[in-house]
C-alpha cells in the first residue's frame, strides 16, 4: 500500500489541473454574502499563525517541547519553499495580487503549505483532534479557491509541499536546518546580483548597506548556523534552551533597546542596558521551559553579557547570532557536568 502513496499523490496533483475550472465553477455557484464573509475570515493569515502558536502551547502543556522546533522549522521552510516555487513557476492569479510591491503568483498556495506543514505534528501528538484540524485546513484551502486567489491545483501542490516538509522536519530536524542554511546561502548569493521579489524588500528595510553589498541576509545566515550547530553538538533540551535564549534574548533586547533604550553600556557603543535587561528576563523565562530555572538564568546572563561584547577575528566582527546560542548551550552543558545543585 505504501508503494502506491506517491503515484496516488502525483495523480491527485495532475487531476487538480484538470479540475481547476470545475472547482471554480462550484465555488461560484454557492456564493452568498454570508459565505463571502466566512471565507474572508478563514483566509486571514493571522489564523494560520494562530494555529501554529496554539499547537506550540499544546505541545508545551503536554511536555512535548522537543517537537516545538520541528514544528516551526517545517512551518518556516514550507513558506520559504512555496515562495521560491511561486517565483520560479510564475503562474498568474485569477485576480492580480501583490506582496510588498511585487506580483504574488498563484502556484503553490502558501496558505495550504503552511497549514499542512503542521499536520504531521498534530497527527502524531493529538490524534483525537487531527480530523478537526484537517477539516479546518480544508476549509481554509477551499476559501482560497472560493475567493479566486488560487486554483485547485495550487492548493493541492501547497498541501503536498507543506505536509512533506512537516514530515521531514519531525524526522530530520538537523537536516531541515541545514537545508534552510543552503537555501539561505543561495538566495544571499543571488541577492548580490539580482533584485529578488519580497527578499529585496526586506533587505532594503532591515539590512545595512555595507552588508547588503557583500553578504545580504548575513544575520539570518548566522542565526540558522547557530541553531544548526547547537542542534548538532548538544542534547535536545540544551539546544532548545539555547535557541530560545537566542530568539527571545537577542530579539527582545534589540526591540526594547531601539524603542525604549537610553543608557549605553561600557562594553558596546551600540547596545543599551534597557534592551539587555529585557532580553535577559525574556530569555530566562523562555529557556526555563527546557532546563531548570537556575540554569536558564545563568546561561541567559552569560549569553546576554557576551552579546554586548564585539568579538573580532581578523578585523571582522563575529555575528552575535552565532555566538549567543553557542555560549548559552556551552554554559548549560558546563552546569550539567559540574553537577551544580540548582
Amino acid at each position: 500500500m505504501k508503494a502506491l502513496i506517491y503515484p496516488l499523490l502525483a495523480a491527485a496533483l495532475l487531476a487538480g489541473f484538470f479540475l481547476d475550472n470545475a472547482s471554480l465553477q462550484i465555488a461560484e455557484s454557492i456564493k452568498t454574502p454570508a459565505i463571502d464573509y466566512a471565507m474572508l475570515l478563514l483566509s486571514n493569515p493571522i489564523l494560520i499563525f494562530a494555529a501554529a502558536v496554539l499547537a506550540t502551547i499544546f505541545l508545551l502543556k503536554r511536555k512535548r517541547k522537543k517537537l516545538v522546533l520541528p514544528l516551526w522549522a517545517g512551518f518556516a521552510l514550507s513558506w520559504v519553499l512555496s515562495y521560491i516555487i511561486k517565483f520560479l513557476v510564475a503562474r498568474p492569479r485569477l485576480a492580480e495580487q501583490a506582496i510588498l510591491g511585487f506580483p504574488d503568483y498563484s502556484f503553490p498556495s502558501a496558505h495550504a503549505a503552511l497549514l499542512f506543514s503542521l499536520f504531521p505534528v498534530i497527527n502524531k501528538e493529538f490524534p483525537k483532534y487531527k480530523w478537526r484540524f484537517l477539516f479546518f485546513v480544508l476549509l481554509v484551502s477551499f476559501s482560497r479557491i472560493y475567493l479566486k486567489a488560487h486554483y485547485l491545483s495550487d492548493v493541492i501542490a501547497g498541501g503536498l509541499l507543506g505536509y512533506f516538509t512537516g514530515v521531514l522536519a519531525v524526522k530530520y530536524i538537523s537536516l531541515m536546518i541545514l537545508i534552510l542554511l543552503i537555501v539561505g546561502v543561495f538566495l544571499s548569493f543571488l541577492s548580490t546580483r539580482f533584485e529578488i521579489p519580497v527578499i529585496s524588500w526586506f533587505l532594503k528595510k532591515f539590512e545595512r548597506r555595507k552588508v547588503k553589498k557583500t553578504f545580504p541576509g548575513k544575520g539570518v545566515f548566522f542565526y540558522l548556523l547557530g541553531v544548526f550547530l547547537v542542534m548538532l553538538i548538544f542534547n535536545k533540551n540544551t539546544a532548545l534552551a539555547a535557541i530560545t535564549i537566542l530568539a527571545l534574548g537577542d530579539g527582545i533586547s534589540h526591540i526594547i533597546g531601539r524603542y525604549f533604550g537610553k543608557t549605553k553600556t561600557f562594553l558596546s557603543r551600540y547596545k543599551l542596558i534597557e534592551g539587555s535587561i529585557a532580553g535577559f528576563v525574556a530569555s530566562s523565562v523562555g529557556a526555563s521551559l527546557f532546563v531548570s530555572p537556575w540554569k536558564a538564568i545563568i546561561a541567559s546572563a552569560v549569553a546576554m553579557t557576551v552579546e554586548l561584547v564585539e568579538l573580532k577575528i581578523s578585523e571582522e566582527t563575529v555575528d552575535d547570532n552565532l555566538v549567543v546560542p553557542l555560549v548559552a548551550a556551552a554554559m548549560i552543558y558546563i552546569l550539567d557536568k559540574v553537577h551544580l545543585v540548582i
